[in-house]
C-alpha cells in the first residue's frame, strides 16, 4: 500500500532509510550517524521542510568551497553544524563523516575518504530539487533581482536594437563602452561606465574583435531565406482563440523586413486575410526550480519563436563545422562531464559557472562579437522580442539580449562564452596568435553558461567577464583543489560524487509513477538500497507487482545489478507471435493535435517535410495526456 504522509513526514522517512544505508557503508560510525539523524528530526520540528530544501543545500555550498580551499576555519561554519570542541575544528553535525575528510585542526587529509565526501553531499543535497511550489516571497525576490539586473545593464546603442531598421556601425575599443578616449567625463549619464571597470587595453580589445570576427566568419554568411523555422513545445505570449501556432496570426514589420511572411510563414507565397501586423511583448512565467526560488522564463510571441528556432538550427549546424566545433556540442553534455572528471583528477582545468548568465548578456556585447556577420545581426534583431511583461504587470523595454525562453539565447551565449574563454587562455599564455588559439581551443568546453578551461586562465576570464558586466557564480566555480562541478557532474579526485535527488512523492498520477521509479533506480545505482526499496514501496502493491525488474521493456522498470526478474509478473504464451509474454504496467502518452486554418496546416506539412511512407496528421500538438496502461511484452530475448 502507498503511504499517505505529508511531505515533511515523507522526507523524514526517506532520511531514516538513507541513514540506514549510510550506516552500512560506514559501520564504524553507525552510532554517530544515528545521533545525526536525531538532530535532523529535531530540526524538522523547529524549522520544517525548508530546513531540508533550502538550509541543507546551502550548507553544501560551504562544504564544497572548503574542499576547494582544503581548510576548515574555526567558527566559519553553518550555525546548525555546531562546534565539536575547542580543539576540534570539525563540526558536531556529521562529525564522523567529516573525520574521514579533515584533520582535527581543520586541514584536508592527505588522502580524504571520498566515500565520506559523497555521503556528506548526499545528506545535504537529498531534497535540493524537490518539486514543489516555492513561497511567494522567494518568487518576489527573484522578480526583483531580475529587474535589478536589467537596470544595471547599459542602454542599447542608438539606432540599433530599439529601432525598427537598425543601423549597424563598426565597433572598436571596449565591447560595452567603446574606446576609452570617448569617456572623458562628458558622456551621457545613463551610458557612463562604472569607474572601476577597466577601459584600458589590458585584454587587447582590438585583438578580441579580430579574433571574434574570424571565428564568426568560419560560420559562413547567414542567409535568411535558407533557414528552416519550426515551432517549439513551450508556451507563447500571443495565442488567440481559434488560431494555432501554424496559422501565424500575427507578424511584425521588423520580421517582414528580413523574413517576409509569404516566404517564411506561408507556402502559397501570399499573406492570408486574417494576418495582422502587430508586435507583442513576451510574458514572464515562474517555473518551479527549487524551494529557494523559481526559474524565470519568458513566453515569446509565436512569430518570433518560429524564426528564432530557424536561426537556432542554423547556428547549431554551422557551429559543428566552425572553429568552435571542438568546444561546443549542443546535443550532449557528456564531453563536459568527462572533462569535469578529468579536471578533478589533475587540477589543470577549472569549471566555471555564471550567475544569471542570460540575464546579464547585453545587446552591446552580442553586437560587438557578431558584428562581422551583418545578415546574422539583422536576423537576431528582427526576431528579438524587445519588451517583456513581468509578473508584477510592469512592461519593460529590455536591455539584455534575450530572456530565457528565447530559442536563440542558448546557442548565442554558448558562442559568446566560448570566444571569451579561448581569448582568456590566449591572454594568460601571452600569445593570442591564431595558430596558438587554434591549438589550445581543445582545452575549452562550453555548454550554455558552464565553462571549462585551463585553471591558470581562470583569473583572466573572471576579470574579462566582470568588465563585460557578467558575473561568476563563486559557489559553483572551482579552480583549485580536487572538486569540480559542470553540467550535472560533481567530481572529486577523478570520481563521481554526484548525489541522487528526491524529486517528488508518489501521488497516483502517471507522472509520479515514472518519477518515483526513476528516483528509486538512481538511489539503487549509487548503493542506497534501503532508500531505493522504500521509494519503490511507496507505489501501491497493485502497480508495483506489475513493474518489471528490467529496463527497456517499457517506460517504467526497476534497475538491478543482478539482471532481469520477471517471474512476479503475469505471463502467457502468444500463439500468434509464438513467444512468451509478460504483462507490465506502462506509462503512455497521447498527444492530441489541434487543427487550425487550412493555410497553416499546409505550411506545417511543407516545413516539417514528413516521411511520405508514414502516416501524417497536421495540427498543433496539445499537452501530452499521460496514462497508465497494462500491456503485454516479450519476456524472452
Amino acid at each position: 500500500m502507498a503511504r499517505d504522509h505529508s511531505m515533511l513526514e515523507e522526507v523524514q522517512l526517506l532520511y531514516s532509510h538513507l541513514f540506514t544505508d549510510l550506516g552500512n557503508m560506514h559501520p564504524s560510525i553507525r552510532t554517530d550517524l544515528q545521533r545525526d539523524l536525531s538532530r535532523l528530526r529535531k530540526a524538522a520540528i523547529s524549522s520544517g521542510l525548508p530546513f531540508f530544501t533550502i538550509t541543507l543545500p546551502d550548507s553544501c555550498k560551504w562544504f564544497d568551497y572548503r574542499l576547494q580551499l582544503g581548510l576548515l576555519t574555526y567558527g566559519d561554519r553553518p550555525p546548525h553544524f555546531g562546534a565539536k570542541s575547542h580543539t576540534d575544528e570539525r563540526p558536531r553535525f556529521l562529525h564522523g563523516l567529516f573525520d574521514g575528510v579533515f584533520e582535527p585542526d581543520g586541514m584536508l587529509r592527505l588522502a580524504p575518504d571520498i566515500s565520506c565526501i559523497q555521503s556528506i553531499r548526499q545528506i545535504l543535497l537529498l531534497c535540493k530539487k524537490l518539486n514543489m511550489e516555492c513561497e511567494k516571497r522567494y518568487t518576489d525576490e527573484s522578480v526583483a533581482q531580475f529587474h535589478e539586473i536589467e537596470r544595471s545593464l547599459p542602454g542599447n546603442r542608438s539606432e540599433t536594437w530599439d529601432s525598427d531598421i537598425p543601423s549597424w556601425t563598426h565597433l572598436t575599443g571596449h565591447p560595452i563602452w567603446g574606446p576609452a578616449a570617448e569617456f572623458n567625463g562628458q558622456t551621457c549619464l545613463f551610458d557612463t561606465p562604472d569607474p572601476l571597470l577597466q577601459l584600458d587595453d589590458e585584454y587587447n580589445w582590438e585583438g578580441l574583435r579580430r579574433f571574434s570576427a574570424r571565428v564568426l566568419s568560419s560560420f559562413g554568411q547567414f542567409d535568411p531565406f535558407a533557414t528552416k523555422p519550426k515551432h517549439g513545445p513551450g508556451a507563447v505570449s500571443d495565442r488567440e482563440r481559434g488560431f494555432v501556432k501554424n496559422d501565424h496570426k500575427f507578424w511584425s514589420e521588423r520580421l517582414e523586413s528580413v523574413f517576409p511572411y509569404d516566404w517564411h510563414a506561408n507556402t502559397s507565397l501570399s499573406v492570408p486575410d486574417y494576418v495582422t501586423y502587430e508586435e507583442h511583448p513576451s510574458v514572464m512565467h515562474a517555473v518551479p526550480k527549487t524551494q529557494k526560488g523559481p526559474r524565470l522564463i519568458a513566453a515569446e510571441p509565436i512569430a518570433h519563436q518560429w524564426i528564432q528556432q530557424g536561426i537556432r538550427r542554423w547556428l547549431e549546424e554551422r557551429c559543428g563545422t566552425s572553429f568552435l566545433s571542438p568546444c561546443i556540442d549542443f546535443r550532449s553534455q557528456e564531453k563536459s562531464k568527462e572533462m569535469a572528471l578529468q579536471a578533478s583528477l589533475g587540477g589543470e582545468l577549472a569549471t566555471v559557472d555564471l550567475s544569471s548568465a542570460s540575464d546579464r548578456l547585453s545587446t552591446r556585447l552580442v553586437q560587438y562579437l557578431f558584428q562581422v556577420n551583418r545578415p546574422l545581426l539583422d536576423g537576431l534583431h528582427a526576431s528579438r522580442t524587445r519588451a517583456l511583461t513581468s509578473l508584477n504587470g510592469e512592461t519593460v523595454l529590455l536591455r539584455k539580449f534575450a530572456t530565457q525562453g528565447s530559442a536563440v539565447i542558448f546557442p548565442v551565449q554558448s558562442i559568446v562564452y566560448t570566444i571569451l574563454a579561448i581569448w582568456s587562455v590566449g591572454i594568460a599564455d601571452e600569445c593570442t596568435s591564431w595558430k596558438h588559439l587554434s591549438k589550445i581551443r581543445n582545452q575549452v568546453r562550453v555548454f550554455g553558461d558552464d565553462i571549462i578551461l585551463p585553471s591558470h586562465a581562470y583569473p583572466v576570464l573572471r576579470g574579462l567577464l566582470e568588465t563585460l558586466l557578467l558575473k561568476v557564480n563563486d559557489t559553483k566555480t572551482f579552480s583549485t583543489g580536487k572538486f569540480r562541478e559542470s553540467c550535472g557532474m560533481d567530481a572529486y579526485d577523478g570520481l563521481d560524487v554526484t548525489p541522487a535527488y528526491f524529486r517528488s512523492a508518489y501521488s497516483r498520477s502517471p507522472e509520479s509513477l515514472a518519477s518515483v521509479v526513476e528516483c528509486s533506480n538512481n538511489f539503487h545505482k549509487k548503493g542506497y538500497w534501503h532508500t531505493a526499496e522504500y521509494l519503490a514501496k511507496t507505489v501501491p502493491e497493485s502497480e508495483l507487482a506489475r513493474i518489471p525488474v528490467a529496463l527497456g521493456l517499457g517506460a517504467v522498470g526497476l534497475y538491478s545489478f543482478c539482471g532481469r526478474k520477471l517471474d512476479h509478473l503475469r505471463s502467457r504464451f502468444n500463439d500468434r507471435l509464438h513467444r512468451m509474454e509478460s504483462q507490465i504496467i506502462d506509462v503512455t502518452a497521447k498527444v492530441p493535435a489541434i487543427q487550425g486554418h487550412g493555410e497553416g496546416s499546409l505550411t506545417q506539412f511543407f516545413f516539417e517535410e514528413p516521411d511520405p511512407l508514414l502516416p501524417y496528421k497536421s495540427g498543433e500538438p496539445a499537452k501530452p495526456q499521460l496514462r497508465k496502461k497494462l500491456r503485454w511484452v516479450a519476456s524472452e530475448r
